[in-house]
């Protein structure tokens, strides 16, 4: 270990790392709390549910497995933010599945992957809005379909904490429901009708 040689230098050493050390400390701040566009969507409040911040809102959705914050610019100037929800599709799917007659080939029919994107569009008076929904639907042999979604409902999903693909039709066609057999039936049709006109 190098000792300083008078005093002066002990200051300038000391000076020059505290700004090393107070630089370190930004950098990390940023790189954890992300960009000030994402953090002025993720803090903000929308006038339709003012109880929850949009970040509470969507990084605590119970939907997704799997979800991630992005920005981007337009091609004409406007400032984006993005928030992409891997949704939780796979037991559900799995689940009725296990419940259609074998050899029923709508079963070929369900999606194998769901991806909902909500895209907030900054204004230059520091206020954003949400600007489209859009849900990318996968299927195992590679068929994609892509749709733009309710915005405001699918939102409220969200501020809800609600599960786009609920259990309770796969239980209820599990116990004989008829009910559930008419949901599980038109929800194979739509799929298979995303898929066909995807």
């Amino acid at each position: 270990m190098t000792r300083c040689q008078s005093t002066e230098n002990c200051r300038g050493i000391g000076e020059i790392m505290k700004k090393a050390i107070a630089v370190l400390v930004c950098a990390i701040c940023v790189a954890s709390c992300g960009s000030s566009d994402i953090r002025t969507v993720k803090t903000g409040v929308l006038d339709f549910n003012k109880t929850l911040t949009v970040g509470q809102a969507l990084d605590n959705w119970k939907n997704c497995k799997g979800s991630e914050w992005s920005e981007f610019t337009s091609d004409n100037g406007v400032k984006v933010v993005q928030f992409a929800c891997d949704e939780k599709i796979e037991e559900y799917m799995a689940a009725l599945r296990s419940v259609l007659p074998k050899g029923d080939k709508s079963a070929s029919a369900l999606p194998s992957s769901d991806l909902k994107t909500f895209q907030f569009t900054l204004n230059k008076d520091g206020t954003f809005q949400l600007c489209n929904v859009s849900d990318l639907t996968k299927w195992a042999d590679g068929t994609e379909n892509e749709q733009n979604q309710a915005a405001v409902e699918q939102l409220q999903s969200a501020y809800e904490n609600k599960m786009e693909y609920d259990m309770s039709v796969v239980d209820g066609l599990q116990k004989g429901n008829s009910d559930s057999e008419a949901a599980a039936e038109m929800l194979a049709v739509a799929f298979e009708f995303g898929k066909v006109t995807g």
